[in-house]
Formats: structure tokens, sequence, C-alpha cells
């Protein structure tokens, strides 16, 4: 099976789960390799039953899978609290992500340009074990938005190292 491909709120709804924007908090597609299914999770913190279209993932209130940890990281207030908690579900792991402000200004060059920019250290947890060999970092230009610029990703394979870099101004 192919991995897991995520939808968040803010993705428009041809890639959503069909219904409105703000009728789930975050749905999970999976392709499951050359077959056309394509199951549809929805994490669910009430004990509501799942759509006869969806399975729910019963999650603690607050749960985010990947895309929304990422939006939530953008919304933090890293000079009130530098660091930020949360527990994210990846539609088969549910690890614990403890994110810290590891350099609060710092310059960035990348293909759409040079950015001031804040460097978020993220330490990735599971059954509260870190995991050692995943080191990733997010620079946040220090714009009203706080546009992700550049992710940096250390990871066992099949991952490797990753440098996911802003390429136009938004």
């Amino acid at each position: 099976p192919g991995p897991p491909a995520f939808v968040s709120t803010a993705t428009p709804r041809p890639f959503g789960c069909g219904q409105r924007e703000n009728a789930c908090r975050s749905c999970i597609r999976s392709s499951m390799g050359r077959a056309r299914i394509t199951p549809v999770w929805r994490m669910s913190a009430s004990g509501s039953p799942a759509p006869p279209d969806a399975t729910a993932a019963r999650v603690a209130p607050g749960t985010r899978d990947p895309i929304g940890i990422l939006y939530a990281l953008r919304a933090a207030d890293w000079k009130s609290a530098p660091e930020f908690r949360a527990p994210v579900f990846d539609g088969v792991h549910l690890y614990e992500v403890v994110a810290r402000l590891g350099q609060a200004v710092g310059q960035v060059t990348v293909p759409a340009g040079v950015f001031n920019a804040s460097r978020i250290d993220l330490h990735v947890f599971e059954h509260g074990r870190e995991l050692a060999d995943l080191r990733l970092g997010l620079w946040l230009a220090q714009d009203a938005a706080h546009t992700p610029v550049l992710m940096e990703v250390e990871a066992p394979v099949p991952i490797g190292t990753a440098r996911v870099e802003l390429t136009a101004q938004p």
C-alpha cells in the first residue's frame, strides 16, 4: 500500500472527504497500491458513530494530523510560549510532538528569496519514547502569516534526508 495522504479543512473540497470544509476537522485518505480503493478516515474526539462512507479514529481532543500540526505551529505565539505540544495521528500511529523555539531570529535563503525566520525544532515521541533517529526543523518567516519557508528532515530510510523549500513568494 502507498503512504497515506492527508487532507486538512484548509484543502479545497475535491481533495477532502466530500463534506463541507468545516464538517470534519481532519480527514485522512489512503491509497491502497494500484487498486482504486481509497478509504476515508475521520478523526473524532466524540462518541458519535462514523458516517457510512468513512471509518472514525477515536482520538483525544486537540489531536492533529501532520498538516494540521503545521498550521498549529504557524499560529503559535512563540514569543510568549517557546514550547508547543500536541498529539498527532498519521492514520496508523499516534505520536506526541513537542516543538520548541530553536532559534528566534535567523536568515534563511531559499529559491523564493532571503527571509528573516525563526527555527522550530520538532521532537516526536511514540509510546513515551523519542524517535531519536528523526530530526525535524521548520523555519517560519517573521511575516504576519508565519509562512513556512524551509523544512529540514533527517529520518531513516525510506524517507532519508529532505529539504523542502519555498520556491515562490506567497
